[in-house]
């Protein structure tokens, strides 16, 4: 089942959506535990290890975090 996830810097309110499988949304949920949820450099480590098992899509998660400095990740499903 396909599930789109939404991150936006937690201040201000802009962000990007993307899709992506239900495999993917339960290994955020299994890290992060259930959604919406603020994602900081602390973080990071674990999205490496995401983005290691083929989620490439998680390093532009991992941009937005350096540069933001923390974000709000949702899912939609």
């Amino acid at each position: 089942m396909g599930v789109s996830f939404t991150w936006k810097p937690t201040d201000p309110t802009e962000g990007i959506s993307w899709g992506a499988g239900s495999s993917l949304n339960r290994a955020l949920e299994n890290a992060f535990g259930s959604f919406p949820a603020t994602l900081t450099e602390k973080d990071i480590p674990k999205l490496e290890g995401i983005a290691a098992c083929g989620f490439d899509d998680i390093h532009e998660l991992i941009s937005a975090i350096l540069k933001h400095n923390s974000v709000d990740i949702e899912s939609h499903w």
